[in-house]
């Protein structure tokens, strides 16, 4: 990547201009923004519902690799489109004069290494990853400067990885955007939604889990959907993530009971 000129909180040169190449640029959003640990966990947690199944073989460790690089690509794609509304913020890198450029730079190489490792793993899902970015794109240039929907926007990402991750698709991919949406309404007070949305995300949640659910397992799931729509009115950080994790049970109860 070409160099650029940014200026860095805390660096100082003549000028108070420090001149920091991409590479260095990319580390420390990573560092700022893409928390390897988090983001690592994430992917996991969309691996495991994408396969409802707790046996792991080598392939597994490519999808965990072609979700993480998404995610990245996504995390990266959606603050680049936010530089404008996110200007005020602190720990931003990608706000600071020149370093967009470049840090787009950064995209375009981590989209050509992801379209190329599906396109080797699977032509289709290649090609499903070229048009889901153009249509997401799309989306994001309808609905980014109206404030009300730009909080949507990257939610949008998780039913595609759902299914491209192990080439299956169903309509429990779409659960995933209401999943996504439930731990934001409780973790995020901004939300533009009132309190008791949360609860009806998650019911919709669970709802689109039902057809891919065995009926012997339906009590325990709904049990579960009711916890987990009851923990869905708190607001916290625990809640959050302990709605993730009655939805992740919800979702391998089968391959539970067999384990």
């Amino acid at each position: 990547m070409r160099e650029s000129q940014v200026k860095i909180p805390g660096a100082v040169s003549d000028g108070g201009q420090s001149q920091v190449s991409g590479a260095l640029l990319f580390t420390l959003y990573l560092r700022q923004r893409f928390a390897i640990v988090t983001f690592g966990a994430l992917a996991l947690y969309l691996l495991l519902y994408a396969k409802a199944d707790l046996s792991f073989a080598a392939h597994d460790a490519v999808s965990f690799a072609v979700i993480l690089l998404f995610l990245l690509a996504m995390r990266l794609y959606d603050d680049l489109q936010n530089v404008h509304h996110d200007a005020q913020k602190s720990r931003r890198i990608y706000t600071e004069p020149g370093a967009s450029k470049a840090l787009y730079g950064a995209w375009a190489i981590i989209v050509a290494l992801e379209i190329g490792l599906l396109m080797f793993l699977n032509v289709a899902s290649g090609i499903t990853l070229v048009i889901f970015l153009i249509l997401n794109h799309c989306v994001y240039l309808l609905f980014i400067n109206r404030f009300g929907w730009r909080s949507f926007l990257p939610l949008l990402k998780y039913p595609f990885i759902s299914g491209v991750a192990v080439n299956t698709w169903s309509i429990g991919c779409l659960s995933l955007f209401f999943v996504f949406l439930t731990f934001d309404l409780i973790d995020d007070p901004t939300f533009p939604l009132p309190r008791w949305s949360s609860a009806a995300a998650a019911t919709v949640a669970f709802a689109l889990l039902i057809p891919s659910t065995s009926p012997s397992c339906y009590i325990v799931v709904g049990a579960l959907a009711i916890a987990a729509s009851l923990v869905s009115l708190a607001r916290s950080w625990y809640a959050a993530y302990a709605f993730l994790i009655l939805f992740l049970l919800a979702r391998l109860i089968e391959p539970l009971y067999e384990f």
